[in-house]
């Protein structure tokens, strides 16, 4: 018997690197299917790279100001259950 709460949302973090932001974005457009719905936590500068694609996202602290050790710590208190990073080479 279903209490009629709907589960909560998947909540997924996102970083790039500045060299890999846009490719972010691309993933992101390319998967539209699969991230429908869920919910994203993401450093300013990553975020706002992502700003036009109406994803559902809780913008952190940009990355020079700690946002990276937010989304890490929202990790280990177990308020992300995945996390996309994509960095430098």
């Amino acid at each position: 018997m279903s209490s009629g709460i709907p589960p909560p949302a998947i909540t997924v973090g996102l970083i790039a690197h500045d060299a890999k932001k846009d490719e972010l974005a691309r993933f992101i457009c390319g998967h539209r299917a699969i991230v429908a719905g869920l919910r994203f936590l993401a450093p300013e500068d990553t975020a706002r790279t992502l700003e036009d694609l109406g994803l559902d996202i809780e913008v952190l602290a940009p990355d020079t100001m700690g946002g990276d050790l937010q989304l890490a710590a929202a990790v280990v208190e177990g308020r992300v259950d995945a996390v996309i990073f994509l960095h430098d080479s």
